[in-house]
């Protein structure tokens, strides 16, 4: 009689159980990363939210100056730009390089006002962007800007820094300075708040190789506990079959397949 290779009913109860848990794993990875890449755009949002509020501030206190006469509103509104969007370099641009009150290495302040001119902005400073949109077409964006329906309007939109590159999703959160009629903003890119949700993933590369050769261990382990009774008992019943009933079945075990 043909005897049945140990091997082969192992290695497909090896396949099976290190399926399962690649599986799982993976499941779970791939939920955990979603999760985290949302709860890390949340956080960022609350962290823009949070430099608007203090840029907010910072107006409040210059425009208390201009009230109590120390200051006229023309120099308050000079020294915010110079807070908030640096010094005027000699290309009649603002370098934001220094600015302390900023997310990130590439975000900014800008404000316009009721009319949609660009009050304030590193590159956009005095220019009329009444209509302008998003790059894709889809958001009347300066519209948006100036349309303040909560104390701190978020307005999600896609852009793109300079021509060739590609779209990606954008948001900006604003407020209305009444005083000075200003809609005062800042913007981040969404991939800058989850983009450590891929250092999640990086770090998750070795414990995952680590459970796989855990679980091929495990599985070769328990598929030759699970495989060899099974094995002597069918030998046996080849020999029974052939007319040798003398023969002595000796399974040693205390699981349901020994006994």
């Amino acid at each position: 009689m043909k005897k049945i290779s140990v091997h082969s009913i192992q290695f497909r109860i090896t396949a099976l159980f290190i399926s399962f848990i690649i599986f799982c794993t993976l499941t779970v990875s791939i939920i955990g990363f979603y999760e985290a890449k949302a709860e890390l755009t949340k956080a960022g949002i609350r962290d823009i939210t949070h430099l608007l509020n203090a840029a907010i501030t910072i107006l409040e206190s210059l425009n208390d100056q201009v009230v109590s006469g120390n200051m006229s509103l023309e120099e308050a509104q000079e020294k915010a730009k110079l807070i908030l969007n640096g010094p005027i370099t000699a290309n009649n641009e603002r370098d934001f390089s220094n600015v302390k009150i900023k997310y990130g290495d590439s975000g900014y302040f800008f404000a316009l006002d009721s009319n949609q001119i660009m009050v304030m902005h590193p590159y956009l400073e005095g220019r009329n962007v009444q209509g302008e949109k998003s790059k894709d077409g889809k958001v009347d964006l300066m519209r948006e800007l100036v349309t303040q329906e909560n104390e701190i309007d978020e307005i999600y939109y896609n852009w793109y820094n300079k021509e060739g590159e590609p779209l990606q999703k954008k948001v900006a959160v604003t407020s209305y300075f009444e005083p000075w009629d200003w809609y005062l903003s800042t913007s981040a890119y969404i991939h800058e708040f989850d983009s450590h949700a891929k250092n999640l993933i990086n770090a998750s590369v070795f414990p995952i190789i680590l459970l796989i050769l855990i679980a091929i261990i495990l599985s070769l382990i328990i598929s030759s506990r699970l495989t060899k009774p099974i094995i002597q008992f069918t030998e046996a019943m080849g020999i029974f079959s052939e007319g040798d009933l003398t023969h002595h079945i000796e399974i040693k075990g205390k699981d349901e397949i020994s006994k």
